[in-house]
């Protein structure tokens, strides 16, 4: 539902919305700074004080839409609500996904993830029967233990033997 909404902005992806979307369900209401950040991300008021009418059979404006929501009166179900009526037949963006994927940019994309899909399964299937793997593994185990106070003392002690070199020289610019 959410990718419906955020296709005609670039400048919009969908982790702003599924963010803002996410922090409503886990509010269990609507409230001004996720109401900003739909807005921000091209969703807006107008189409959630539509959904709460709707669903409550009152008839508010956007100004009382505005101060019910910061009065914290608006529930996550109003948000799912405008989502539903925005993204199915008659909504704003219904079919917006469709028409871009038929789109250069569209079918560009669609490669892309195609050759992401393939590039991952080849390097699981190489990982999975090479001792690559192992080595990858061994590797990562061996420099997450690397203590690095040794390091720490190397460079200590260059400082004690380099410093007053470099002091010199750049003194002398």
């Amino acid at each position: 539902m959410l990718c419906y909404c955020s296709s005609p902005s670039p400048d919009a992806p969908i982790g702003r919305l599924s963010l803002a979307y996410g922090q409503v369900i886990a509010k269990g209401r609507l409230q001004g700074g996720e109401l900003r950040q739909f807005t921000e991300a091209g969703v807006g008021v107008r189409d959630f004080a539509n959904a709460y009418n709707d669903q409550t059979g009152k008839r508010v404006g956007v100004n009382t839409f505005l101060a019910l929501s910061e009065q914290g009166q608006i529930g996550a179900s109003v948000v799912e609500k405008a989502f539903e009526r925005m993204t199915t037949a008659g909504g704003r963006f219904f079919g917006l996904m469709d028409d871009k994927s038929r789109t250069f940019g569209g079918r560009l994309q669609a490669l892309r993830e195609s050759a992401d899909v393939f590039a991952g399964k080849v390097g699981k299937s190489f990982i999975d029967n090479t001792s690559v793997g192992n080595f990858l593994d061994t590797a990562a185990g061996k420099i997450q233990k690397f203590d690095a106070g040794g390091v720490d003392n190397f460079f200590r002690g260059a400082d004690r033997t380099i410093g007053p070199f470099l002091g010199r020289i750049g003194g002398g610019l």
